[in-house]
């Protein structure tokens, strides 16, 4: 039901007859900055959410999210309102699958390794439901391919806090960086 990939991807994607709707999350400006991108032709409705890619893997807090937005020119730091709207594509694509047997959604951003990543995440672990946030990761392991998953940690907090896991989502995601102590800082 989610795939990910990076903007290069997004056509041919969506031209193999393998995709119903796209989300994309990244800022349209992301096409024009990068010279040789333009933002895809598709027939497919898309969403887009527009968040920045903040170029770290880490988990960084509100305030510090605060700071790089005020000093860097563009950046649009991720926030609960982004974070709402995906959970909100989501659920009307479930709700799309229930109708039609199958809904294919396509979460997109600039690379295809943090944002969409993460969108792709939230959504499978809110469909999972509370307590299934493992399996969520591992449906996501799957829609990865042979990519080793690296959602958007700050995105994942926020969602882990509207959707009140408890870090659950952060814990679920194994990764070095998180320890069992970190909490959403958001």
């Amino acid at each position: 039901m989610v795939s990910t990939c990076g903007l290069i991807e997004v056509e041919a994607a969506c031209a193999s007859g393998s995709v119903d709707e796209v989300l994309a999350v990244m800022p349209r400006a992301e096409c024009a900055d990068a010279g040789a991108f333009r933002w895809p032709k598709v027939s497919q409705p898309r969403t887009v959410i527009e968040v920045s890619d903040l170029g770290c893997g880490d988990l960084v807090s509100h305030e510090d999210l605060t700071l790089i937005a005020a000093q860097v020119r563009g950046v649009i730091v991720p926030s609960a309102s982004h974070v709402s709207g995906i959970l909100r594509v989501g659920r009307l694509a479930a709700g799309r699958a229930a109708q039609h047997g199958e809904w294919r959604l396509l979460c997109h951003c600039h690379a295809g390794s943090s944002r969409s990543v993460a969108a792709a995440y939230v959504i499978l672990a809110d469909l999972a439901g509370e307590g299934n946030e493992q399996m969520a990761f591992r449906l996501l392991v799957q829609a990865c391919g042979d990519d080793e998953p690296s959602p958007n940690l700050n995105m994942v907090a926020i969602a882990d806090r509207i959707l009140g896991r408890g870090g659950a989502m952060l814990g679920a995601l194994g990764h070095p960086r998180i320890s069992p102590a970190v909490r959403t800082p958001f």
